[in-house]
């Protein structure tokens, strides 16, 4: 091609397309450097013609080639990292933008993202956030979003609010329900009701009792006193000193919700930055662009008839007022059972944002200082027998000034004031001996090429959250088109970086961390605040009863039921009817291969391509086939035989496995050596219990199953099988890593116990599990106790070896061939491209992995891998138990409560039943509006767990508990009895968002993995999710009451359940108290530790 011709294209079989060329009306592309459009469109041909412009040299789009769609003009377009084609439209008349990304899946996302700045602690961006979905011009009423959002296809609808933007999210299955609710929420965002009612029972009002209550109270009550909260708080204090937004908590402060926040700064905050010129409407999913600009039409429409007077300010575009001193404090936080562990966060002010290669530079130079055990951070201050803290971490704020921080969780109370002076010592070190090894630029360019992987992992986790998230922060700070291509391929930074030498990263050191000034805030626990917290909030409360008197507090009681009246108004049937149910047919699933020799199916006869031979491996192995760049490799351990006192030592063995030396031959490679070179060899490594990894202490599905999961990239295939060899069988427990790794296991249990969550289903997990089994051994307090006695043991040479022996045995027994299996998932064409020349890919699996014995064997282990359901673990629940303890870190109540359900995933009736579980928790159903909506309780949720054979009922960040249970025994007995009749609307959106849910499963390609692997320790057929959509589908409403009665009554029946909560210390006596009118005994536990290890050795 050249720019002086002008060419034409003639198409020989137009009856593919039917007519004229109008997809090409359009049509562009780049050349030798040049843009190329249409200069006339034929029935058969197309006339071609140069523009005379160069190509932009990073975006494909520029000013010459920018279709319309109505009033949206395309103004950028860019495929994120070779995968993913991302469009950004402009309208020509409001100022709206809209991103849509094309990323293929059963989903449709959408953000609907606003910049917000604050500009006092009265959390005015998160109270407008929650009053949004109360109602809109066109749609007055509350609830009616979640209601319409349920019967397309989704679960309801869901928001944030950050520091610097608000966004408001759903998500559907398929693009047909998105496309109905969009408008409707964006009706909802741009022209919401704001009644003063609403904010009356969503953000703040004092009820006849006098007591705080409202759904924002409630959900920033349960973190305002929490030690993370308050040093992150005063941390930003002094990182962004003077006026400026980022200071200041944006969720809003309890005093300042109370005292100067009000329903009509909430219209002015609404009207200052809810403009379309200041909304982007994110769309990430399989949509035709011309259905979603359809749909926006009428709102674009609207905007304009009520458009405002006031001049739009883009928000964050005020300098930034500069640190100009470090500066070092402490602030205290409630505690009640444990003052000997504390925080501290170090922060510098970092790059501009718009500076974005050295905004990626300096997160790439906190990985290297504290990613991984190998780390100059870790090694320092973790990895020693005496830590300074159970974990170092790093958090970095992209606002238009950046900043970041370095973190220490669980710091002895002695070492404090002792981890700012270390950090800049270990920092200068760093600089100041660099060709001393002070600086490793072998591990600088591990480090960026698994920041890679990383990135392209995320990308197969939650490709709509990153995309989204890089279009936000784009949206907020971008200042040219090539922000916008750099940001959605951060490859082609990581590739430039990997170039740069080792004095780029130690000038960047300098210039940040060490010349900078820096913030250090130290978080010190303490009783004593916890008990003035609790002194002065009652004397608040006595107070302000005697002000209102009798008299003021019925006044208060009433204005709230007249505001409980005007929100729960009747939503019209016939506009819920308006919105059609979509159909599920259409929806793309992600397309998976299955592969397994359980039945010695001859795999390269079914695929060509994939040459694996299956059927001659003697070792029990599934292999999943999708879409992926990577190689998932998991090892499947049954731990089900190991006796009680081995089984103590599990967790421990987990940690040690990917962290220890490994024997190589008559060497042993360092466990140094071994963390830098699996940090070289793969994307991930891990190992825990159940079928997904779960917070710490406590087990994933199948409990008695323990895995040891490696990603690998498609050419590193065969090193990852020799990785699993090795940290499988040729590991060594040697008594440094033991003391170590011990030691750091102890110190996160301390992070455990301040988490209410945890507590409460550590205790519920107590009245179900025996002794033998893994939860109970995992339990955080057990494993407190067991570890302190390894580490006492472990200096001494005679108990030591016994220590080690036991570790071994341990290792041993679920190591043996006949207790593991293996599931693989990965990309068949991209494996027969890679190793064309290889005629079996299970070779390397017979040659590396298996045991000598193994390969005696002529087929695969005859017994199928078999891992017991956790049902069979629980046979004999004792019920009618109740306990509850104190935890002064947070002001909110927990609750959890389980009772047997003898269901199973092939039961008739189970689909029944989880449509009766979703239409009682469905947003904006009956448990939402009487617990939520009342402002009771933050959360709530029934789960249905047929694996246990269970059933459990959560309440979470509650200011009142006590009314909140209430609710819900009212709810159910009401249902159940048939007091209270199912709604044909409810029913048939709780249908919708059920079959959602189970869609939702498999979103993106690690939940298909993860799916597929639990699918097959279930049993189930492959398709077993896709029948369940079309079973849910067929549930007839009439079987909801008998479902309910029979499986989640008995969950509020003292006699056939258990209970657990865990509450703030001032609120015990009158909770045990309370709970006496339901007929249960609740069993103060006055310290966990004893409740929990009396029956160790």
């Amino acid at each position: 091609f050249t720019p002086q011709s002008i060419y034409r294209f003639t198409f020989l079989d137009t009856g593919v397309i039917g007519g004229a060329f109008s997809p090409f009306s359009h049509f562009l592309f780049h050349c030798n450097g040049y843009i190329w459009g249409v200069q006339e469109n034929y029935q058969t041909s197309l006339l071609i013609t140069h523009i005379n412009t160069k190509c932009h040299t990073k975006s494909k789009a520029s000013k010459y080639n920018m279709a319309k769609l109505g009033t949206f003009e395309l103004i950028d377009e860019v495929t994120s990292e070779n995968a993913i084609p991302v469009k950004k439209y402009k309208s020509s008349q409001t100022g709206l933008t809209v991103t849509i990304a094309a990323i293929e899946g059963p989903l449709v996302e959408g953000y609907l993202v606003l910049g917000t700045e604050a500009s006092d602690d009265g959390g005015l961006p998160h109270t407008l956030e929650h009053l949004v979905f109360l109602g809109s011009m066109d749609y007055p009423y509350k609830g009616i979003l979640d209601m319409l959002a349920n019967r397309c296809l989704a679960s309801g609808t869901n928001a944030w609010t950050e520091i610097d933007h608000t966004a408001y999210t759903v998500t559907t299955a398929g693009s047909e329900g998105f496309i109905n609710l969009l408008p409707i929420y964006l009706d909802h965002v741009l022209f919401p009701l704001l009644k003063e009612s609403s904010y009356i029972t969503e953000v703040h009002h004092v009820d006849g009792d006098g007591m705080d209550a409202g759904v924002v109270y409630c959900e920033m009550q349960a973190s305002e006193t929490s030690g993370e909260s308050l040093v992150s708080l005063e941390m930003r204090r002094h990182v962004y000193p003077g006026p400026c937004g980022y200071k200041y908590e944006v969720g809003g402060i309890l005093k300042d919700i109370r005292t100067i926040t009000t329903n009509e700064k909430v219209k002015s905050f609404h009207k200052e930055f809810y403009r379309p010129e200041n909304l982007n409407i994110i769309v990430c999913g399989s949509v035709q662009p011309q259905h979603l600009f359809a749909a926006i039409k009428p709102i674009e429409e609207k905007i304009i008839q009520h458009k405002l007077d006031l001049p739009f300010r883009k928000p964050w575009l005020s300098e930034v007022p500069p640190m100009t001193a470090t500066i070092s404090s402490e602030v205290c936080f409630p505690c009640i059972d444990d003052q000997s562990k504390g925080i501290v966060h170090v922060a510098w002010r970092g790059p501009s944002a718009d500076e974005l290669y050295k905004v990626q530079a300096t997160m790439t130079l906190l990985e290297y200082l504290v990613n991984s055990s190998i780390s100059p951070l870790q090694k320092e201050f973790i990895e020693t027998s005496e830590p300074f803290a159970s974990r170092v971490g790093y958090g970095f704020y992209e606002n238009s000034a950046t900043s970041m921080y370095i973190a220490f969780s669980n710091v002895p109370q002695e070492k404090l004031n002792l981890i700012e002076p270390k950090l800049l010592d270990v920092l200068h070190h760093i600089y100041h001996n660099s060709n001393g090894k002070g600086f490793d630029m072998s591990r600088m360019q591990d480090i960026i090429h698994r920041k890679k992987l990383d990135h392209l992992s995320k990308l197969e986790i939650s490709p709509h959250l990153v995309i989204a998230m890089t279009v936000i922060a784009d949206f907020l700070y971008g200042q040219s088109r090539e922000d916008f291509y750099s940001r959605l391929n951060q490859i082609e930074m990581l590739k430039k970086l990997k170039l740069e030498k080792e004095e780029f990263w130690l000038q960047l050191l300098n210039e940040y961390f060490l010349t900078g000034f820096h913030a250090t805030v130290r978080g010190k626990p303490s009783s004593q605040v916890l008990e003035d917290i609790a002194e002065k909030e009652m004397e608040r409360i006595k107070a302000r009863k005697k002000d209102l008197g009798e008299r003021g507090l019925e006044v208060k009681h009433n204005v709230l039921m007249e505001a409980i009246v005007q929100n729960e108004a009747p939503i019209p049937p016939e506009l819920i009817d308006r919105v059609s149910v979509p159909s599920v047919d259409n929806i793309c699933y992600h397309h998976i291969k299955f592969y397994s020799n359980k039945k010695r199916p001859k795999i390269h006869e079914l695929d060509p391509h994939f040459k694996f031979g299956l059927h001659g491996l003697h070792l029990r192995m599934d292999v999943d086939s999708l879409r992926t760049n990577f190689v998932y490799m998991m090892v499947k351990m049954n731990t089900s035989s190991i006796n009680r006192d081995l089984r103590m030592y599990l967790p421990l063995l987990l940690e040690l496995l990917t962290e220890s030396p490994v024997k190589k031959g008559d060497k042993t490679l360092p466990h140094e050596d071994v963390i830098k070179q699996l940090d070289r060899d793969s994307q991930q490594v891990s190992a825990f219990f159940g079928s997904w990894q779960h917070p710490k202490y406590t087990c994933g599905p199948f409990s008695h199953l323990a895995l040891l999961s490696i990603n690998v990239e498609v050419e590193k295939y065969i090193l990852g099988i020799g990785w699993l060899q090795d940290l499988l069988y040729n590991t060594v427990m040697e008594k440094s890593r033991v003391k170590v790794i011990a030691s750091k296991m102890l110190s996160n249990v301390d992070e455990c116990k301040r988490n209410a969550r945890l507590i409460k289903e550590a205790i519920i997990k107590d009245t179900l599990y025996p002794r033998d089994s893994n939860p109970y051994c995992i339990n955080m307090f057990r494993q407190q106790s067991f570890l302190r006695k390894v580490l006492d043991r472990i200096d001494e040479h005679e108990s030591c070896m016994e220590v080690l022996t036991a570790l071994e045995k341990a290792k041993s027994e679920i190591c043996d061939i006949s207790n593991i299996a293996v599931h693989m998932a990965l990309d068949a064409n991209k494996m027969a491209d890679h190793y064309h020349d290889t005629e079996d890919l299970a070779q390397p699996w017979k040659k590396i992995f298996l045991p000598g014995e193994a390969l005696q064997r002529s087929h695969p282990p005859k017994n199928p891998f078999s891992i017991p359901p956790d049902s069979t673990l629980i046979n004999l629940v004792k019920f009618n138990r109740g306990y509850i303890t104190a935890l002064g870190t947070d002001e909110s109540s927990y609750l959890g409560q389980v009772a047997s359900c003898p269901i199973k995933y092939d039961d008739p009736v189970f689909p029944s039943l989880m449509v009766a579980v979703q239409y009682l928790t469905q947003l904006e159903g009956p448990m939402w509006r009487h617990i939520r909506g009342l402002g009771l309780s933050y959360g709530f949720s029934i789960i249905v767990n047929p694996l246990e054979e269970l059933i459990y009922l959560n309440l979470n960040e509650s200011s009142n508990i006590v009314g909140a249970y209430r609710e819900a025994a009212n709810i159910i007995d009401e249902y159940a009895t048939r007091k209270m009749e199912i709604s044909e609307g409810m029913f048939e959106a709780a249908k919708s968002s059920l079959i959602f849910e189970i869609i939702e499963k498999e979103n993106s390609i690690t939940n298909v993995i993860q799916e597929s692997l639990l699918l097959c320790l279930k049993g189930l057929d492959r398709d077993f999710n896709k029948n369940l959509v079309a079973m849910v589908n067929k549930v007839e409403k009439t079987t909801l009451p008998d479902a309910i009665n029979k499986y989640i009554l008995p969950l509020f029946d003292p006699k056939k359940s258990n209970t657990a909560v865990v509450c703030h210390p001032s609120k015990v006596e009158d909770i045990i108290t309370a709970f006496k009118e339901f007929n249960r005994n609740l069993q103060f536990i006055e310290s966990l530790e004893k409740h929990f290890v009396k029956e160790i050795r």
